[in-house]
């Protein structure tokens, strides 16, 4: 079966959300070393989370350029790993502005994350789609 117009702007869309998250990963994980403090280990998770999704996002898309069913269901749960990739910056965010209000925490390191949240909504639209669900079924593979 053919691949929709709507399907292959999604699996564009993963490819660019990877390339934010390896992004993202890479300055917070430059950022957190040497660790010296448990909010440096904090920080270097969320990069390893990242960098997880990241991957994830990218065999993601290669499963949908190629119709695979369990591509779809992999798109699905990475609109959920999408949210906590913006809510927990957010958390932290919000922590940090409430733990030490002097220390210059900023708006601006996290105005690209509702980004991830926009995509994460369209993800779960599209693929929960009769004719989307039908397009992967359909795949013979």
């Amino acid at each position: 079966m053919k691949r929709s117009l709507s399907v292959t702007a999604a699996a564009l869309s993963f490819l660019a959300f990877s390339t934010v998250l390896v992004c993202y990963a890479y300055y917070i994980g430059r950022d957190a070393f040497p660790i010296v403090d448990p909010d440096d280990g904090v920080i270097l998770s969320f990069g390893l989370i990242s960098s997880f999704v990241a991957v994830w996002s990218l065999i993601t898309m290669v499963g949908i350029l190629r119709l695979r069913p369990w591509a779809r269901i992999a798109a699905l749960r990475l609109g959920v790993a999408a949210s906590l990739v913006y809510l927990l910056p957010l958390g932290w965010y919000a922590y940090g502005v409430r733990t030490s209000p002097d220390v210059g925490w900023s708006w601006e390191s996290i105005i690209p994350l509702p980004a991830f949240l926009a995509l994460a909504v369209w993800w779960s639209w599209l693929f929960t789609r009769p004719g989307v669900k039908h397009q992967f079924a359909g795949s013979s593979h």
